[in-house]
């Protein structure tokens, strides 16, 4: 008599094989402990901040000139910056010609120039007020996440570490500093560009799109066991 392939036995033993190579697939997916999950969020934190801060001082000494508030013509209803000092933009780089140019701005605003039309005095209260109540939820919300992966901490790491990076910029000088400079020149308009932007905006695109993309995947539709090819082949055995 034929011993059944689909014996307990056998089954067993096929579960035992596999679950090495279950188990590093999914390691990306299992949750760290709280250790792991701080160092994590350090590693990330400091050298997204370290990277961001670097590359304005970079801008700041390369596509600018200083220049004392005094030198420059008097605007009625306006402030100086927090450092007494004045950057002028003396130069552009260009990357990618008709592109994506190097360009030095100070950015006082929200991105896409929002709460612009605010006086002053109230605008850089009011954005440090907003950005650190934003870094306060997402740091609650990466440390109280129960079934969350690498990939996942990850992105909530970038986020937090590119609001940081603008933080600093506004608590220390009053405005944030922009280089990144991209538009439709290579079409022939120039003037058709997206708003200057820095590496801790890059940092914080790159986590948000890590976190919707992790939502999206956990939204679909697990598939149907029919067209799972392991239950096939259990159910023709």
């Amino acid at each position: 008599m034929t011993k059944n392939a689909s014996s307990p036995a056998a089954q067993k033993s096929a579960t035992d094989a596999a679950a090495p190579l279950k188990h590093h697939q999914n390691k990306w997916a299992v949750a760290p402990d709280w250790r792991r999950r701080l160092a994590l969020f350090f590693i990330i934190l400091l050298t997204g901040v370290a990277l961001d801060q670097a590359t304005k001082r970079w801008a700041q000494s390369t596509l600018a000139r200083v220049a004392l508030p005094s030198q420059l013509p008097q605007v009625e209803g306006s402030e100086g910056p927090k450092s007494g000092v004045v950057h002028i933009p003396t130069r552009r780089i260009k990357v990618v010609p008709g592109l994506f140019d190097l360009l030095y701005v100070e950015n006082s605003a929200a991105a896409f120039s929002l709460t612009e039309s605010l006086p002053i005095w109230f605008r850089i209260p009011f954005l440090l007020t907003v950005g650190m109540i934003a870094v306060a939820a997402f740091l609650w919300w990466y440390f109280t996440l129960k079934q969350a992966g690498w990939s996942l901490l990850a992105s909530f790491c970038l986020v937090i570490a590119g609001a940081v990076g603008n933080l600093l910029d506004r608590a220390t000088l009053g405005y944030v500093i922009d280089f990144l400079h991209l538009h439709a020149g290579f079409v022939g308009h120039p003037n058709i560009h997206w708003p200057t932007f820095n590496v801790a905006d890059v940092i914080i695109i790159v986590g948000a799109a890590g976190i919707l993309l992790h939502t999206i995947r956990e939204d679909s539709p697990a598939p149907s066991p029919e067209k799972d090819p392991a239950s096939l082949r259990t159910k023709t055995s």
